[in-house]
């Protein structure tokens, strides 16, 4: 139990160092050295832990994920991904600066926005929509999700949203949700009762 504890302390302080170094430059102008400088560890105690820079980025995302996962409805879910990406602005440009660094932020926040329309496609379909194919689920929650990771990225590098605004758009947004993706479900079981699928 005590080497986990160690463990999960050291990477969260290498990863809190890259954190703190991403709010000052681009995901790109990092190296190994500077975040094992600022954090007070050797390279092989780094290495140890991470294979590279973007072991990191991804070990941070799958802890902010653990926590995201307590949220239990959509609107938690959006409100959540809102919420990380207006408190983390610096940090998440500075990381979308560098290719991958961008592909990282985008598939996080389409995580985050397939669980959020999951949890409403789940609800939707335990009582209808019986005869809509898995696979149009699947293709409906990838849609949503596309569309909701570049809207966050717009904020991202629009104007900072205030709390106001951030609750302003989980409404526009689980209520576009709420009325759409019931419809899409409608048309696409009449689709497949009638034999047109």
């Amino acid at each position: 139990m005590k080497y986990y504890a160690t463990t999960y302390l050291t990477k969260a302080a290498i990863g809190g160092s890259l954190k703190e170094l991403l709010n000052a430059r681009a995901l790109n102008k990092i190296s190994v050295s500077e975040i094992c400088k600022n954090c007070g560890i050797s390279r092989k105690t780094f290495y140890y832990h991470f294979t590279d820079i973007y072991d990191i980025v991804s070990w941070l995302f799958e802890q902010e994920i653990g926590v995201q996962e307590e949220s239990r409805s959509a609107a938690d879910g959006i409100r959540y991904a809102l919420q990380f990406s207006q408190k983390n602005r610096g940090l998440c440009r500075n990381l979308m600066k560098d290719a991958a660094g961008y592909e990282m932020t985008r598939k996080y926040l389409k995580s985050i926005a397939s669980d959020a329309h999951d949890t409403l496609l789940h609800a939707l379909c335990e009582s209808a929509f019986s005869h809509v194919p898995d696979e149009f689920k699947e293709f409906l929650i990838d849609y949503y999700s596309e569309g909701f990771s570049a809207y966050i990225i717009k904020t991202i590098n629009g104007k900072e949203l205030d709390v106001e605004e951030i609750e302003n758009a989980v409404c526009y947004l689980t209520t576009m949700m709420e009325i759409t993706m019931p419809a899409v479900l409608q048309a696409m079981e009449l689709r497949k009762i009638s034999g047109q699928i």
